[in-house]
Parts: C-alpha cells; sequence; structure tokens
C-alpha cells in the first residue's frame, strides 16, 4: 500500500513550508535540552533511580536524585517534584502552609 504521487508532493511541499520554523524551534530546544542531559550526568541519575519501593517514599534516592535534576534545570536552589502536587497553586499553598504559622503575614 503505497502513498499516492499527489499525497508525497503534499508532504513535501508541507515539510518545505515549515522548515524555517523548525530550525528555529530546533535551534531553542537544542540548549534546554543539552542543559537536561548535562543535569541527569552530573546527578548521575540512572534506571535504578526508577525502581518501585515500599510505597511510603522514606529514603526514595530517586525521588532525592530527581529533585536535584530539576533544581539543576530550573536554576533553583532546591526542588520539590511530587505527583501529589496536582497544580502550581497547590505546590505554592504547599509550600506556604509549611512555613506560615496562624497570624503571620
Amino acid at each position: 500500500m503505497g502513498v499516492s504521487g499527489w499525497a508525497a508532493d503534499q508532504v513535501a511541499a508541507a515539510a518545505e513550508r515549515i522548515a524555517p520554523w523548525r530550525q528555529q524551534h530546533t535551534a531553542q530546544v537544542r540548549p534546554r535540552l543539552a542543559r537536561v542531559l548535562e543535569a541527569f550526568a552530573a546527578e548521575r541519575l540512572g534506571t535504578q533511580h526508577f525502581a518501585s519501593v515500599s510505597g511510603y517514599g522514606h529514603g526514595d534516592q530517586g525521588r532525592e536524585v530527581l529533585d536535584r535534576v530539576f533544581a539543576r534545570v530550573l536554576q533553583a536552589e532546591a526542588a520539590a517534584v511530587r505527583l501529589q502536587f496536582v497544580s502550581g497553586t497547590h505546590a505554592i499553598a504547599a509550600a506556604l502552609f509549611g512555613v506560615l504559622r496562624p497570624g503571620d503575614r
């Protein structure tokens, strides 16, 4: 089942039209990807960090390494990467509840 000549021509024309956009996009993505890969290597992230744990998360090396990778990529002091945070607002609220006491402003 081959592709008709007309369909192949349409695909080629579309690829040619988007070529400048693809080049610009690739130029923007490459430095970001390099930063992510450098962080993975610097923190020595490997498949062993994604192995299952007891479920409680105590001493979960993968979680700790992933936190450091995110902090490094985002150039932050620290990071907390959790599935339990359902939104950015949830993460901010959790941080504020962790450091503020009733009556604090």
